[in-house]
């Protein structure tokens, strides 16, 4: 099958560990929220933080995939891709609601709210990369 684009950037080590030095800076960065927002009712920071890192990676690669796939109409891979991107997307979070212990109802609401909000953020980033590889065609 013909490639519709070229990534051949992505096969530079320098790209590769920018982007690992982003995930781990972004996991990084929601330890300490998780930490300070869920820590006294039952979320360890430190096995969010491993749960985050170890779902990021696959996350990062599977959501890569699903944009090639679906420019490159492998329709089936696109849904294997996507369905991988948002099971791994979700897992530190349902992390914090397995974990956490007597969570005040408002609390619950506004980290919903934010996985929502994070939600769209992802789906139109993989969109708009979608549009950009496309107009590149």
């Amino acid at each position: 099958m013909k490639r519709s684009l070229n990534l051949g950037f992505l096969r530079e080590k320098r790209v590769q560990q920018l982007w690992m030095l982003l995930v781990i800076a972004w996991v990084c960065i929601r330890a300490i929220v998780i930490r300070d927002v869920f820590g006294s009712y039952g979320v360890n920071p430190w096995v969010y933080f491993a749960v985050d890192l170890i779902s990021g990676i696959p996350y990062a690669i599977y959501s890569g995939r699903f944009v090639i796939n679906f420019l490159d109409k492998d329709w089936d891979k696109s849904k294997w891709n996507a369905a991988m991107t948002a099971i791994y997307f979700y897992i530190p979070d349902v992390y914090v609601l397995a974990a956490s212990k007597y969570v005040p109802t408002t609390l619950v609401i506004g980290f919903l709210i934010s996985v929502l909000i994070f939600s769209i953020f992802a789906v139109v980033g993989i969109r708009n990369n979608i549009k950009e590889k496309k107009s590149k065609n």
